[in-house]
């Protein structure tokens, strides 16, 4: 199973780090999620599906701040898409959910936007 990112993930990732005092961790905590993945049934059923789409699933999944102490729920969330044909899994976007920077959900729109930079970049 290969492991991409987008362009825009990067930036988020690389945004969110540095804020040190509260995002500080945040490549370690992603790398060790992503690690822990060791299928694409693996990467497809542990999380929430958000859209199926031909051969492609977007998941969102909530990782832990090592930061903080506010568990999943005050960690990060990141949206990947899965695509059992190329045996590969892409990274989305990133958001933390608490504090200064963080966000509510992610709309349709931009959703749709992802998949189409997806497209752009990998296929």
């Amino acid at each position: 199973m290969n492991f991409e990112s987008l362009s825009v993930f990067d930036f988020e990732l690389k945004k969110l780090s540095k804020k040190r005092k509260y995002y500080g961790n945040c490549q370690a905590d992603v790398d060790g999620f992503f690690s822990k993945l060791k299928s694409i049934q693996d990467a497809l059923t542990r999380h929430v599906c958000l859209l199926k789409k031909d051969d492609i699933t977007v998941v969102k999944c909530r990782i832990p701040n090592s930061s903080n102490n506010f568990g999943k729920s005050g960690g990060y969330r990141v949206l990947y898409l899965v695509n059992p044909v190329k045996n590969h899994v892409c990274k989305l976007f990133l958001f933390a959910k608490k504090n200064t920077y963080g966000i509510g959900n992610i709309s349709s729109e931009y959703l749709e936007y992802l998949i189409l930079e997806y497209q752009k970049e990998f296929l």
